[in-house]
């Protein structure tokens, strides 16, 4: 009987264990992940701009002054996550939008702009200094930039 009771214990010790830190993991994993967002990021332009699908290239390629216009609306963005859930997204040429940001479990940044209008992004990490967000779509809509890369400064 002895045997049994040491192994039960022993069991019902590492279930408790496992129910007790599991969720403290995951709440620690999800605190390093939004202490990784805060600060300022700038939009990487040669590497998203690169991951545009060729037969796009092309087409732009064809109509010089709408990639100008496309260069000039990424390049030189930045966004800035803050620690109490607000953000900036800055443009080259002096405008801002501003808004909330969360993090969901499913690693899914959720940019809420000032007027209610969110957007999803599929986050990743690529070091301490490399973000990499994928638009979230639902349907046959295809974002234009697949991967929107950032640089922390």
């Amino acid at each position: 009987m002895k045997f049994f009771n040491n192994r039960f214990s022993k069991a019902l010790f590492l279930v408790f264990i496992s129910v007790v830190l599991t969720p403290s993991l995951e709440l620690q994993a999800q605190n390093n992940q939004t202490s990784t967002f805060i600060g300022t990021w700038t939009f990487d332009h040669k590497v998203s701009l690169n991951k545009i699908k060729a037969q796009l290239q092309q087409h732009l390629d064809s109509l010089p002054q709408l990639k100008q216009q496309l260069l000039d609306a990424y390049v030189g963005r930045k966004m800035s996550f803050g620690p109490n859930g607000e953000f900036v997204q800055s443009l080259a040429d002096g405008r801002s939008v501003t808004g909330s940001w969360t993090l969901d479990p499913n690693n899914v940044l959720v940019l809420t702009d000032s007027s209610g209008s969110s957007i999803k992004q599929q986050f990743s990490f690529n070091g301490t200094n490399r973000l990499v967000l994928i638009p979230v779509i639902s349907g046959d809509i295809q974002a234009m930039i697949p991967e929107w890369h950032f640089i922390k400064n």
